[in-house]
């Protein structure tokens, strides 16, 4: 087991003149109090510095908009510039009770030690729960609970349960407290002689066609809770007014697909009901010509992002030239075939999921600051989809939700309310479908997980796909 660790370190170094380069710590002193060094100040900002393991961090000052923020995943530090006056620096995260500080002309080497503290009266409190091996299933109180990330979990007194074939089943009762946030388990192989009776049986074939087993088989499940979509902090200066005003939502739990929905997946679905595609009945679909996007007789889902006829080698790669209405259709067989709700996601879903769920990461796009990380955009993508999953993931394990293609989400477009919102599904109509995550053509500001964009439902491109997700 792990101590939490609950306190933060802040270090403030100001400065008037110059150009920003880099503050660092170089070494500590024996009493731990960090020795700084500065390559250079900077003019009209000071830099703020805040190391903590604890991510998802939120900050404003009392005088305005901080004018930076970005978090060093690898440091554990965040990185501020604020104006350099006298201010209030308010320091928040999920769970726990909001800090102040007053920044009043601090010295350069000025360090401040504070404790953050749970939120009182709140029955539930983040953890964590390191788990080996990694893809082992656990639940908290018979319910599926994320391993190797932070999650929530009631007060008190719960029952733990891990599962993973060839190890020895955990199943305790382990007290949650404040005072322990840290859980880990190095679960046991099972090495016990067992008994096998050969038994000959039959199987049934299974009904479902193999890419769709693998579809089911991929959903990842995201525990509800709550978040601020929009223009965030970490959105900077790239926020547009589509994403304002930054507001906060509600959700239930739900599943979505951990890829976008695959050339392989689609074909089963026509394969299985001769569906034509809005692309097919409009005669054509559209491709980027490098200057415009222009319709082009005969290119449908069968075809790339250049209106070419795919290749074996492209058949997990997204599928792209569908529609919103295609989309629709394809998760209506898939809930008939399943007998399970499938559908596309709202487009609050679609942000909490791209943005890690209830412990949402600072981070601009899904699953990083770094968009060649987790991304295939308009300066890595050689002008074309990439296979799916061939990117780093977000903290849900979920992949392309920054880039690759634009995904189709439920909701009408519309613009936002300041108000607080449960399970917002939209406007109740409309003349456009809401589109989110970027594509291979897109932009670094068009990838990000606040930013929205939207399109006619019968509109078809070498840019547009889908992913599902289930009830």
């Amino acid at each position: 087991m792990h101590k939490p660790i609950t306190f933060f370190l802040l270090l403030v170094a100001l400065s008037a003149r110059g150009q920003l380069k880099e503050f660092y710590v170089s070494e500590r002193e024996a009493d731990e109090t960090p020795v700084v060094q500065a390559s250079n100040t900077f003019p009209n900002n000071s830099l703020v510095l805040i190391y903590s393991d604890l991510e998802g961090l939120d900050f404003r000052s009392s005088i305005g908009e901080i004018n930076q923020q970005f978090y060093n995943q690898r440091a554990s530090r965040y990185e501020l510039l604020v104006s350099p006056q006298k201010q209030i620096l308010f320091v928040s995260a999920q769970g726990f009770i909001e800090k102040r500080l007053a920044l009043i002309n601090p010295a350069p080497k000025a360090v401040y030690y504070y404790q953050v503290d749970q939120r009182k009266g709140q029955d539930e409190l983040a953890v964590y729960f390191r788990v080996y091996p990694p893809d082992a299933r656990l639940s908290v109180n018979d319910r599926p609970t994320p391993v190797n990330q932070t999650v929530r979990v009631p007060l008190g007194t719960v029952r733990v349960q891990l599962e993973r074939e060839d190890y020895r089943t955990v199943d305790e009762q382990l007290t949650i407290s404040e005072d322990q946030v840290n859980y880990e388990y190095i679960m046991e192989r099972d090495d016990r002689d067992v008994v096998v009776i050969k038994e000959t049986k039959v199987e049934e074939p299974s009904p479902l066609p193999e890419p769709i087993r693998s579809l089911e088989a991929d959903m990842v499940f995201v525990e509800g809770g709550d978040f601020i979509r929009g223009c965030t902090a970490e959105q900077v200066s790239a926020c547009l007014s589509e994403e304002k005003p930054a507001h906060q939502v509600s959700l239930d739990d739900f599943y979505i697909g951990k890829y976008e929905v695959t050339v392989a997946q689609f074909a089963a679905f026509v394969a299985a009901t001769d569906y034509q595609a809005e692309a097919d009945r409009a005669g054509g679909s559209k491709v980027w010509t490098g200057e415009n996007w222009q319709k082009q007789p005969g290119v449908n889902w069968q075809c790339n992002a250049a209106g070419k006829k795919i290749s074996e080698e492209e058949y997990e790669h997204p599928v792209v030239h569908v529609s919103w209405n295609d989309a629709v259709a394809f998760c209506n067989w898939l809930s008939a075939l399943t007998e399970k709700n499938y559908r596309l996601p709202t487009e609050a879903e679609w942000e909490y999921a791209a943005r890690g769920g209830f412990e949402t990461k600072a981070t601009r796009y899904a699953g990083s600051g770094d968009l060649d990380s987790v991304g295939w955009y308009k300066s890595n993508s050689g002008g074309q989809t990439h296979r799916v999953g061939e990117k780093a993931s977000n903290a849900l394990g979920l992949y392309d939700m920054s880039g690759n293609v634009w995904e189709w989400c439920a909701d009408w477009y519309g613009r936002y309310s300041s108000a607080e919102q449960q399970n917002p599904t939209g406007p109740a109509g409309g003349k456009y479908r809401i589109m989110r995550g970027g594509s291979w053509l897109s932009l670094p500001k068009r990838s990000r997980v606040s930013n929205r964009d939207y399109n006619k439902p019968q509109s078809s491109a070498g840019d547009s796909g889908f992913r599902v997700v289930r009830e």
